[in-house]
């Protein structure tokens, strides 16, 4: 009977993670300022992921002093949590441009 549970919270468990969303955004206005960034949330896939960042990475028109477009980027993560050890900072499984 113990077998039979641990079976179906296993089961269950493993369900539910595959039923939130697995993805996080994160957009870099300046590509050579990763400090500056701007969270985009969850997505159930990569794709929703990149179509939302490339949507608000075009929305952005920064200019440096000298006149020129200062060049954004992104990166999509998966299954990301926040690091209490390293100040909350998110670590992904894996990430992806």
């Amino acid at each position: 009977m113990k077998r039979i549970a641990a079976l179906c919270f296993a089961v269950a468990v493993s369900g539910c993670d595959r039923l939130s969303p697995q993805w996080k955004g994160w957009v870099y206005p300046n590509k050579h300022n990763l400090g500056a960034h701007v969270a985009l949330g969850a997505f159930d896939t990569l794709e929703e992921c990149r179509r939302s960042a490339t949507t608000v990475l075009a929305n952005f028109n920064i200019v440096n002093p000298d006149g020129e477009m200062v060049e954004g980027d992104y990166e999509c993560g998966y299954k990301c949590k926040a690091d209490k050890k390293m100040g909350g900072i998110n670590v992904c499984e894996k990430t992806e441009r």
